[in-house]
């Protein structure tokens, strides 16, 4: 090699290696469509920067919470349908009681009777309904805001529970999938050992 004319021959074979190696990362990442991991196996990935033992007790910790927020919200929902139930209960009680009350003053002989004193408790009810609501859909509304006072009344604070299960639900699924990257290429390492 002449160094007089300050070039350096590189061989050839190291210049076919290198174009080589450069074509297999290049088919590589775009078959990955850029999703190509190139941190250190066995480490957690990057939005989790707790160790594995850390991560499994957290794990542990969300799977307990969402056990606990699913029983509150069957509890919940049981209360719910047993007041709202009992609401509804109330109003078919309140016009059996005014059937009653209209027989035992005497206003209620026969089956007819029912079924005019019936017929009027339902007009005056429209025509109240008219007075306060103007129509059977702000009826609907009205009734839908009543159903919706008496869940927050029934749920509290626990309003947003469905959200929060859910919201706990996603990061406990994250943290699986964490923990089982962490524990691929460790079980790997082991299997290639043994």
């Amino acid at each position: 090699m002449n160094m007089s004319q300050g070039k350096v021959k590189v061989p050839f074979w190291l210049i076919v290696f290198i174009v080589v190696f450069l074509f297999i990362a290049l088919i590589v990442y775009i078959g990955s469509f850029g999703n190509v991991d190139l941190g250190v196996e066995g480490s957690l990935p990057k939005e989790f920067k707790e160790d594995r033992n850390k991560a499994q007790e957290r794990h542990n910790k969300l799977f307990q919470l969402i056990e606990k927020q699913i029983e509150v919200r069957t509890l919940l929902e049981r209360r719910f349908k047993v007041i709202y139930f009992g609401v509804r209960t109330l109003f078919v009680l309140l016009w059996i009681g005014l059937l009653f009350g209209g027989y035992f003053l005497g206003y209620i002989k026969d089956l007819e009777d029912i079924l005019n004193y019936s017929e009027a408790i339902l007009l005056i009810a429209f025509v109240l309904n008219f007075l306060c609501f103007g129509s059977l859909t702000n009826l609907q509304l009205t009734l839908q805001h009543i159903k919706n006072r008496l869940e927050n009344w029934v749920y509290g604070k626990h309003i947003s529970i469905q959200d929060q299960i859910n919201k706990n639900q996603l990061e406990l699924f994250q943290l699986k999938d964490s923990i089982s990257k962490v524990n691929e290429p460790l079980s790997l390492v082991k299997t290639s050992e043994g």
